[in-house]
């Protein structure tokens, strides 16, 4: 009589227990991400001036060109990290014939404190082999 009485106290304890925990284990969701990485250091790269080719040539080519007018080049990126907000990153170069005129965009207030973190080192190591 004993056993059972144990079973029937060990058996319910031990379904809430796991039940409990298994709210505590999430499963691991896999980054999103679209579009084109550009981040502070690729944006420090351009200048005004620069040649289409060039921009092309330091930061890839642009997710978004206009058909009907390629003066504006149009750098996208959206990503997803497990739960958190989204990262929506926009920059815009916009062209006088071959030559960029202006850059717009939030590529530098969307990105996160680690991110910016992470650049900041790349931005010292470069300063560090420029000196």
């Amino acid at each position: 009589m004993s056993s059972i009485r144990c079973v029937a106290i060990i058996l319910p304890a031990l379904a809430f227990s796991l039940i409990s925990l298994s709210g505590c284990i999430r499963p691991h969701k896999v980054p999103i991400t679209q579009g084109n990485i550009v981040n502070r250091k690729d944006f420090n790269l351009l200048e005004l001036g620069m040649t289409k080719d060039q921009i092309e040539y330091l930061i890839g080519r642009p997710i978004l060109i206009e058909p009907f007018d390629n003066s504006r080049w149009e750098y996208v990126y959206l990503g997803f990290i497990g739960n958190r907000a989204p990262v929506k990153r926009k920059m815009i170069l916009e062209f006088d014939g071959n030559r960029l005129v202006k850059i717009d965009g939030n590529i530098l207030q969307n990105q996160t404190s680690e991110e910016q973190g992470d650049n900041d080192e790349e931005d010292e190591e470069s300063e560090a082999e420029d000196q």
